[in-house]
């Protein structure tokens, strides 16, 4: 493409939002047919928008502008496919993490509560989210059998 040509795309392509026509191989393309292939895109991207990251804008086989865009449209959504993959797997790798975390927290929590007389004593620990950061323990004297209780926050 020379220099008038790409200053006859610009001028007609770009800037004012109108789009007369488009260069391509084989001379301008006619602004009906534009339209179609803008249309024919937006439809197909509509599937992206919808959360479909699988799907696979269609190209032709000219090596017009517009078709080296849409490839370039695949490309991204290969990057974005990658990295949902790997946010995907990162959460599952937190969720893992936090499942184990919570079981660890529940066997630190003291499993028996302490047997006094004239005290009845319960407790339980429910966190907000999956991992909390309240803990209790219960500890018994030796010499005199007396209990003291712990409770914390982290």
């Amino acid at each position: 493409m020379n220099l008038t040509e790409k200053t006859l795309v610009n001028s007609i392509v770009g800037g004012n939002g109108s789009y007369g026509a488009l260069l391509c191989p084989d001379g301008l393309l006619p602004e009906q047919d534009l339209r179609r292939l803008i249309r024919d895109a937006a439809d197909q991207l509509c599937l992206v928008v919808d959360g479909n990251l699988d799907f696979v804008v269609q190209v032709s086989e000219s090596d017009d502008d517009f078709d080296k865009f849409l490839l370039l449209v695949n490309f991204v959504l290969a990057t974005a496919r990658r990295s949902f993959a790997e946010l995907h797997e990162a959460h599952r790798r937190i969720g893992e993490d936090l499942s184990a975390a919570r079981r660890l927290q529940q066997m630190l929590l003291p499993q028996t509560l302490p047997q006094a007389r004239n005290l009845l004593v319960s407790a339980k620990c429910i966190p907000a989210g999956t991992v909390g950061g309240d803990f209790f323990d219960f500890f018994q004297y030796r010499r005199t059998g007396h209990y003291a209780a712990l409770l914390a926050d982290v």
